[in-house]
């Protein structure tokens, strides 16, 4: 769990993609069983009360996210500052991408300092 939460070291291509598949994962169960709470017991997920169920986890796999991707830059020689592409849509895609393909410093696994 330490590596979804400690922002050292650094992230390979492979241990990116395995950590955040997981993490996507996750989170599309939280939203599909609040959605199932939600029509079993009436609650539209959009209502005040569907977001209050999501919006804990969501939150913190999205900072579980940030950390990840703070790693896999530091493996391709960037600033982790530049995670904030992370917050804009459309661009975001792209990012993910790039750091899906672009070779790091040639670690094999994940490093923590």
């Amino acid at each position: 769990m330490e590596i979804y939460f400690n922002a050292t070291g650094t992230m390979n291509r492979m241990t990116y993609f395995r950590h955040t598949m997981v993490i996507i994962g996750i989170v599309l169960m939280v939203i599909f069983f609040t959605i199932l709470f939600g029509v079993l017991e009436k609650i539209s997920p959009y209502s005040p009360i569907g977001y209050l169920m999501t919006m804990p986890a969501l939150i913190i796999f999205y900072y579980a996210l940030l950390v990840l991707t703070i790693k896999r830059l530091r493996d391709i020689g960037k600033s982790g500052w530049w995670s904030v592409i992370m917050f804009v849509p459309y661009i975001s895609t792209a990012f993910y991408l790039i750091l899906l393909f672009v070779k790091g410093k040639g670690s094999n696994y994940t490093t923590v300092n």
